[in-house]
């Protein structure tokens, strides 16, 4: 049986990414009559990369498309993406997460912050000490060895300062130590 988040709002957000051989848009337009999407790199200095970008779609918490999202998402090759509840509109939503895509690491040096991906984004709530506004729930995914299962952040903020784009050092560092256990093949914990 498959285990599904319990979601408290009618409808959610969707921020997915994709896999090179199971694109996400021809599922979108097989389940949803009218897809409301966007790329989230559109607009922002990472446009470039658009054909590598995720989406942000827009959908219904009981639609079809949302079921085999997270069907999808506890497969070891499905998606990754997050589940996102918001009460602001999908203009306020896709402006969030635009604005979380380029950090400071270490001034003047920036980067993508994949925040996106569950395991960064569990890293990334679970060392950050604000919460936010814009985002009510964040429901993700979190594989653990041979299994997984459906996290809950309230009221999540990946960044430590969101004016600034800012990562506190407790969250560099476990970014840092979340890169070393994947180059090391060590586990998540």
């Amino acid at each position: 049986m498959t285990m599904m988040p319990k979601l408290n709002s009618k409808t959610v957000f969707v921020i997915l990414e994709g896999q090179p051989k199971r694109p996400v848009l021809p599922t979108l337009y097989d389940l949803e009559p009218q897809p409301h999407w966007q790329y989230l790199f559109a607009d922002t200095e990472w446009s470039p990369y658009q054909s590598e970008s995720p989406l942000l779609v827009k959908t219904d918490a009981g639609s079809p498309f949302l079921r085999r999202v997270m069907d999808d998402m506890q497969s070891s090759e499905g998606w990754r993406g997050l589940i996102l509840e918001s009460a602001d509109g999908f203009d306020a939503v896709l402006s969030w997460a635009q604005q979380r895509l380029t950090v400071a690491f270490a001034p003047p040096r920036t980067g993508l912050l994949r925040y996106y991906d569950p395991l960064i984004w569990h890293e990334l709530c679970s060392a950050c000490e604000i919460t936010g506004g814009t985002i009510h729930y964040g429901h993700y995914w979190l594989e653990e060895g041979e299994s997984g299962r459906w996290c809950l952040s309230e009221y999540p903020e990946p960044v430590a300062d969101p004016s600034g784009a800012n990562l506190s050092s407790l969250q560099l560092e476990s970014l840092t130590a979340l890169a070393s256990r994947r180059a090391s093949g060590q586990p998540r914990s």
